[in-house]
């Protein structure tokens, strides 16, 4: 197995088993991070996303890891239940990897936002958070700089 492959494994191994700095970890300082729900920066930023989501008690499996010197790709399913709404969801994402050095520089995951949506909102909200990425993105950013607030690294 690639070295890099192992990486990504070590990612979600470390999102599974409710590690957010070993996640961190795998990551460059200058890393980029990119979903339905934030656009981050820095290794600080993804962290602290990270640390967030594993407050939320995800359950992680994955697979379909593959990479080479310069690119990877993965598959994982993260299920959890919205805080906001009791609502569980299952969030199918596959992830696209960049790396430099050994460390990951960007990471971009895709899922279905509208199933996501369906999954975590009764209708209508589901279908605002489903198919308007700037208020679904504006609501994770206050949902991320609260949990920051209430629980400092």
């Amino acid at each position: 197995m690639h070295p890099n492959a192992r990486l990504i494994e070590t990612l979600y191994g470390s999102l599974r088993d409710d590690k957010p700095k070993a996640a961190a970890d795998c990551y460059a300082a200058d890393a980029r991070f990119e979903d339905i729900a934030f656009r981050l920066e820095g290794r600080e930023q993804v962290l602290e996303m990270w640390r967030f989501v594993c407050s939320r008690k995800v359950k992680v499996t994955f697979d379909s890891v593959v990479a080479d010197d310069q690119r990877g790709r993965g598959r994982w399913v993260a299920r959890y239940t919205i805080t906001e709404t009791g609502r569980k969801v299952v969030n199918d994402t596959t992830s696209r990897f960049a790396f430099r050095d050994g460390l990951i520089v960007e990471h971009v995951d895709q899922c279905d936002a509208m199933a996501w949506a369906t999954q975590a909102y009764p209708f209508p909200k589901s279908l605002a958070a489903g198919l308007i990425g700037p208020l679904r993105q504006y609501k994770a950013r206050q949902l991320l700089e609260q949990f920051i607030r209430e629980n400092p690294a």
